[in-house]
């Protein structure tokens, strides 16, 4: 028997991600200057929460390391966490059209962060031709894309600022495909 979900919330599979990516990716290409799609994509290939994310400063990037400093999170708790290269990207070109300090997700005609982009992530969705899946929801395929690459449960806690690995537990939504797949790799042991 599969495992019970005990969360309501989905994960994108790898191919529908790959799809909701490039939407994004032809959005930002049309607004490169757009801090909400920025945002998104960024949510996407950290696996951040939006809160924490949107409170990013320029001042927060360790550039030559490759990390980035949360300030603002859930727990209170400032924590540092490594960026992979394609989040390093956007925050490179953030810095190109910002400068070194202020907001890297900045709002229009404002002085504060962008708003929540609940509306594009639903439009990017549509774009994409996958189901609308919510900006907290990046957070669960993160950590599912994750897992399912191989990377290990208690590494996904830390990336995630979990407390403990049951929470992250919850995070993982691994399909059935990938239940098969494993059991037969692991049975391919037995010689017919």
């Amino acid at each position: 028997m599969l495992p019970e979900t005990t969360s309501r919330r989905r994960a994108m599979s790898h191919e529908e991600f790959q799809r909701w990516f490039k939407a994004c990716e032809q959005k930002h290409h049309k607004e490169p200057d757009s801090a909400a799609v920025m945002l998104l994509m960024f949510l996407g290939l950290t696996g951040l929460r939006l809160g924490e994310t949107r409170h990013l400063r320029l001042e927060d990037v360790e550039w030559s390391r490759k990390v980035i400093t949360l300030r603002q999170t859930k727990n209170g708790r400032q924590r540092h966490v490594p960026v992979c290269d394609k989040a390093f990207v956007l925050l490179t070109e953030a810095r190109q059209f910002l400068g070194d300090s202020g907001w890297v997700f900045p709002g229009q005609n404002t002085d504060n962060p962008v708003a929540e982009p609940r509306r594009l992530q639903k439009t990017l969705c549509e774009t994409a031709g996958i189901p609308p899946y919510t900006i907290h929801e990046l957070r669960h395929s993160f950590a599912t894309i994750l897992v399912e690459s191989g990377a290990d449960i208690h590494m996904v806690k830390e990336l995630l600022g979990h407390s403990t690995i049951k929470v992250t537990e919850i995070y993982v939504h691994s399909s059935p495909e990938r239940y098969h797949a494993a059991v037969n790799q692991a049975m391919g042991v037995v010689n017919s």
